[in-house]
């Protein structure tokens, strides 16, 4: 998705118009990394940058003709850019 943004109002935005019909997959149960282990990789990914932000996210990856949605830690550094803990 592009969003663009004007003196805080959204002015256009753009997105992806894949449609999943109904093939559809099956979700399974998936526990993110926690505690030291998540801090080690929020510390690897932030490179001494300042961090804004940790959010649950998705990666995408397409493979053999499907779409998989792989849970991710997101981190939203001081400078706006978002980097995955992975």
């Amino acid at each position: 998705m592009q969003l663009a943004v004007q003196q805080g109002v959204v002015s256009s935005y753009e997105r992806s118009l894949l449609v999943l019909g109904d093939k559809v997959g099956t979700a399974q149960p998936y526990n993110l990394i926690s505690g030291n282990q998540l801090l080690v990789k929020i510390r690897q990914a932030a490179g001494g940058q300042q961090v804004d932000a940790l959010f649950p996210a998705y990666r995408t990856t397409l493979a053999q003709d499907k779409l998989a949605l792989d849970p991710v830690w997101a981190i939203r550094m001081a400078s706006g850019e978002v980097r995955l803990a992975d």
